[in-house]
């Protein structure tokens, strides 16, 4: 069972952004481009799935309508990341209501200080 799953059709990066969120304890895993993505979402049920916004053929903000449109997958949380300008990437958040956005410039701690909240809100709206 993964916690987080990086969509990134960037293999270097995803790989990267994993290795930060295992090292930490988090067991991530990478689907390399968004082909399958909702299938292995609905396999694999990880609490949150980090998707690059700008992907060939289906973009994140088009995988991220997806999430939250099929049916068993709406409480599924979405961080946002891409290389675009942080106010662009936070107008695309707000348009698709994923639940939070960096760049792929943020630094480690940014990182993970946005995945731990998210999963810790993905636990805590989970309870009875």
């Amino acid at each position: 069972m993964i916690d987080v799953l990086v969509v990134d059709d960037d293999e270097q990066f995803g790989e990267l952004i994993v290795e930060r969120l295992v090292l930490e304890g988090i067991a991530a895993a990478l689907q390399a481009g968004p082909f399958g993505t909702i299938n292995r979402i609905r396999r694999e049920r990880p609490a949150l799935v980090i998707l690059d916004v700008n992907m060939p053929a289906i973009s994140g903000q088009e995988l991220s309508k997806l999430l939250r449109e099929a049916d068993g997958l709406r409480d599924i949380k979405v961080l946002l990341m891409s290389s675009m300008d942080a106010d662009q990437l936070e107008r695309v958040r707000a348009e698709v209501q994923a639940d939070a956005a960096l760049t792929k410039s943020a630094d480690r701690t940014q990182l993970l200080a946005t995945v731990k909240r998210l999963l810790q809100r993905r636990r805590t709206d989970s309870k009875p």
